[in-house]
């Protein structure tokens, strides 16, 4: 760059923009959470709710039914989110 400038050049070291992208991740980590526990609040009060209405075995195959769907949307909101948490190797 000296040769190009015709001027003396001085380089910046030290700046760096690695906290923006550690908050990214830190808030897609929140964003996560947050809605994980959205779901798993929301089929809580569906499972209360359940406990009052039916009996006996119907109540038990419901409840592995919405205990699979439970699973099911948390997985699914794990992969729309996408939060990094740090463990991937990079070979």
């Amino acid at each position: 760059m000296d040769s190009t400038l015709d001027k003396p050049v001085s380089a910046i070291t030290g700046i760096d923009h690695t906290h923006v992208v550690q908050v990214g991740k830190w808030l897609r980590a929140l964003l996560f959470w947050a809605g994980s526990l959205a779901i798993l609040a929301a089929f809580f009060l569906l499972g209360t709710q359940l406990n009052h209405l039916v009996q006996g075995f119907p109540r038990t195959a419901i409840r592995v039914f919405f205990w699979l769907v439970e699973v099911g949307a948390i997985w699914v909101w794990l992969n729309v989110t996408q939060p990094d948490w740090g463990f991937s190797r990079q070979d």
